[in-house]
């Protein structure tokens, strides 16, 4: 039997047992990293719009309370606060607004001209908040208090790191029609890929959508695969009803995929699922995520199988924290370190931290994965 090694870039696709948080493929998102400013501490009325910060530290994100992060004794326990201004139009204030944070250390309050938007409490998971009630024409001041105390509620609890405070990983502004699919929408799986030992399977996708218009809504829910060359394989459309104001999750699949090109360590072969919303013919809302066609074994006696091949995992005991940025960490960076790190692993190794999908959304996970080694890995 022919024994396979399975490297660093793929192990991260292999252990991030997460459901894939896509990017929306609507203009209307924008990263709002740049052009912050940062106190560390507690400030009474912070949030407010005449709240003079301008004594505090022009900041960009990612970045953490331990910025710049040295050796020490000692890490930084408690408060700290972060302002940005936006500028929003009249034609803005129609669609749903949003800011995403992809990861805020370990308890945010979100504020929008004073006015609290939205809480989180969770380090290492992404969210959204809708700012849209808050927010009005013209110049609008976002405010987020961060603090990083103990929480006996909240994992992880304990470790031999550092739990550094702050907003760690990018945000964006999301301008959404009012009926839409929400933030890490979709879920994609290939039923009877196993059954068939690879030779046909269906791209079934779990869609959450909401519908935030005060009116019911009728559209079409289209579900479009493409192959690795962006060639169109499958599509299929839903009649999707919804209800003002209803949330809900629906499932679209598309007909058998004959012969589809498998995802293994030697050939990672990727598809896309699109997922779109269309309203007389207009698509007013898409979300997409790139997934591959296989199946996984685990057994007692003989370990784990990748498409029916047995498969050695190996990888390696990374924490994410960088010198000089704690984990204030950008994607580039992530990828210049895996490929280090992937130099020097030509023996077994624990695998733990290192891009585990505790700390990043599982698309940043993707992205890394393709600066690093040329070609993208799914989330299993």
């Amino acid at each position: 039997m022919k024994i396979h090694k399975l490297s660093l870039a793929a192990l991260i696709a292999v252990f991030a047992m997460v459901v894939s948080c896509t990017k929306t493929t609507d203009y209307s998102t924008e990263v709002i990293n740049a052009n912050w400013t940062f106190a560390l501490g507690d400030f009474e009325n912070a949030q407010n719009t005449d709240f003079d910060d301008s004594q505090w530290q022009k900041i960009g994100i990612p970045h953490s309370f331990a910025i710049p992060y040295f050796m020490s004794r000692d890490f930084y326990v408690g408060y700290g606060w972060y302002r940005k201004k936006i500028n929003l139009s009249a034609n803005d204030l129609k669609n749903r607004l949003f800011i995403e944070f992809d990861g805020v250390f370990q308890e945010a309050e979100i504020f929008v001209n004073g006015k609290p938007s939205g809480s989180h409490t969770g380090g290492y998971t992404g969210f959204s908040i809708d700012i849209t009630e808050n927010a009005v024409a013209g110049e609008n001041l976002v405010a987020v208090r961060v603090n990083n105390i103990w929480n006996p509620k909240v994992a992880p609890r304990a470790g031999e790191h550092n739990f550094n405070g702050g907003i760690y990983r990018t945000v964006r502004l999301a301008k959404k029609n009012p009926t839409h699919i929400a933030w890490c929408g979709l879920q994609i799986t290939t039923p009877g890929l196993k059954e068939t030992e690879g030779k046909s399977a269906a791209a079934s996708t779990d869609v959450t959508i909401e519908n935030q218009a005060n009116a019911d809504k009728t559209a079409t829910l289209r579900l479009i695969v493409k192959d690795s060359k962006g060639a169109i394989v499958a599509q299929s459309d839903k009649e999707l009803k919804m209800k003002a104001g209803e949330r809900l999750t629906t499932n679209i699949a598309t007909a058998e995929i004959a012969n589809p090109m498998l995802w293994s360590v030697d050939l990672p072969t990727l598809y896309t699922a699109e997922c779109q919303i269309v309203d007389n013919g207009k698509v007013i809302d898409s979300q997409s995520s790139v997934f591959g066609f296989r199946w996984l074994d685990w057994t007692a006696d003989h370990g784990f199988f990748l498409n029916g091949k047995h498969l050695y995992l190996r990888g390696a005991n990374v924490h994410q924290d960088h010198a000089g940025w704690c984990d204030a960490i950008t994607e580039e960076a992530f990828a210049g370190r895996t490929i280090r790190t992937r130099a020097l692993l030509p023996t077994n190794a624990r695998g733990r931290e290192f891009c585990s999908g505790r700390k990043h959304r599982s698309g940043e996970l993707v992205e890394i994965s393709k600066m690093a080694t040329g070609t993208r890995v799914p989330i299993l």
